[in-house]
């Protein structure tokens, strides 16, 4: 669960529209559907085509690079070769503001569709893992268990924080088809690195936290 640094920088018509609201409610949520594909394909290019949670990979890149954009709308038509077979579902991170404020760009994100509906459903996350938040930095709040491929809670956080995490970690970012995932991801990592490849000369399109702190772990100098 990366730091999400979040732009609507292509969007700009739903942007401008969602500006023009100020602090008023929304229209009803369905009645904006023109800007669907505005929002969610502007937060696949802030994300890198990532679920905002899991880190899954969710959308290919071709497919919210700038040119897909004309106008300050992003251009379906522009598809190639195909129509994209994008995966996940718009996510509120805050469920309680959607009825009112269902398009603030603040609490959208783009999220695996499983991990929406049998992980998180109603399941509030404390704002202390909203990764877009200024303060936020992942790898002051994880740490990366390889045997088991889960991400635990740093152990020198106060038990308050850790009683924040765990419930995102059990329910969501260690949702028991993304172990699975996480480990099929790392076996051919290890493989390249028993053969010889540096953790470092290694690159990744999926899972960056997870590799991060594993890179970080098989670095460290042995005293």
């Amino acid at each position: 669960m990366r730091k999400i640094t979040k732009v609507c920088s292509y969007s700009t018509k739903y942007y401008t529209w969602l500006q023009g609201l100020g602090a008023s409610d929304h229209v009803e949520y369905t009645a904006a559907f023109r800007f669907y594909w505005d929002v969610v394909m502007n937060l696949f290019y802030c994300q890198e085509g990532l679920c905002a949670y899991t880190e899954k990979k969710l959308c290919p890149k071709h497919f919210y690079s700038a040119d897909k954009w004309d106008n300050g709308k992003y251009q379906r038509r522009n598809y190639y070769p195909k129509k994209p077979k994008v995966k996940g579902e718009l996510e509120h991170f805050d469920t309680k503001l959607k009825p009112k404020q269902g398009w603030l760009w603040t609490n959208l994100f783009m999220v695996d569709s499983d991990i929406n509906s049998k992980g998180k459903g109603m399941l509030e996350i404390d704002p202390i893992l909203k990764p877009d938040a200024p303060n936020y930095d992942e790898f002051l709040l994880f740490d990366y268990d390889l045997d088991k491929n889960i991400f635990l809670a740093k152990s020198v956080l106060p038990i308050a924080d850790k009683n924040k995490i765990n419930p995102v970690l059990d329910n969501i970012i260690n949702f028991d088809s993304v172990i699975e995932e996480r480990r099929l991801f790392f076996a051919p990592l290890l493989k390249l690195v028993e053969f010889g490849k540096s953790w470092n000369n290694i690159t990744v399109e999926q899972f960056p936290t997870s590799f991060e702190l594993v890179k970080r772990q098989k670095n460290k100098p042995i005293v």
